[in-house]
């Protein structure tokens, strides 16, 4: 905080911090070991060194230290994030309340010209669909759609009983998929319990892991067409281009 503090002090009026910066004052990024700070274009340009980078933009500080708008930081970052970051980065805000998939399309929609423009706005249409974590737009995109299967409803909440990844409510099949590190101890007995109200209802749940949807996804795909298919699924499994090594 010192050292954002003295960014912006050197920075001058209207100074701002950005980029991870402004996330982490949000909570949703580490603290950054180098601090972008943003200038008005008129001012006088500091001088970089290892502890700040300074980039002249006209932005609207806002907050105690100042920064940028989240939706600005998110849109800046995403022009170097690779897809499973920005997606769960996104996912992650929306979830938390913090900014709005409408929102950040409009921050987007404000740039002339940004990096991985088309990849932003293909997540943001994921997010807004639903996804909210990077193994869940994996399952979607390399599972899902790559094999022809029908198309899951995202954290809806079958039967009313709990928020899930994926849901056939059509076929009486739920897809979950669990992210490296989590659904452990208390959460995956949790995970049992929800499981086994869900059977109670007549649905059933198929889970994998990160290993199942991204290394072994026509494996994958082939399970929740079975399930599809005991369910009443009358479609047809396409092979995707990874098939044959599967």
């Amino acid at each position: 905080m010192q050292r954002a503090w003295a960014g912006v002090v050197i920075g001058g009026p209207g100074a701002a911090l950005g980029f991870d910066a402004a996330l982490y004052l949000s909570n949703l990024a580490p603290p950054p070991e180098r601090i972008v700070v943003f200038v008005r274009p008129t001012a006088g340009f500091p001088a970089h060194d290892h502890r700040w980078r300074f980039i002249r933009a006209e932005r609207n500080p806002r907050g105690t230290p100042p920064r940028t708008r989240l939706e600005e930081a998110i849109i800046d970052v995403g022009r170097s994030y690779s897809a499973d970051a920005f997606v769960s980065l996104v996912g992650r805000a929306v979830t938390d309340r913090l900014v709005t998939v409408a929102g950040l399309r409009d921050a987007l929609d404000q740039r002339t010209r940004t990096g991985q423009r088309r990849l932003m706005d293909d997540i943001l249409d994921d997010v807004a669909s639903g996804l909210t974590s990077a193994l869940e737009r994996r399952y979607h995109r390399g599972v899902e759609r790559a094999h022809g299967l029908p198309a899951a409803r995202h954290q809806s909440q079958p039967a009313g009983v709990h928020k899930t990844d994926n849901t056939y409510e059509a076929y009486g099949v739920i897809v979950e998929v669990d992210g490296r590190g989590t659904h452990q101890g208390l959460a995956a007995v949790r995970d049992i319990e929800r499981d086994n109200r869900h059977m109670l209802k007549g649905i059933y749940t198929l889970r994998f892991t990160w290993g199942h949807v991204v290394e072994e996804p026509c494996r994958t795909a082939r399970l929740v067409a079975g399930a599809l298919r005991a369910g009443g699924w009358t479609g047809v499994m396409r092979p995707c281009r990874f098939c044959g090594g599967q």
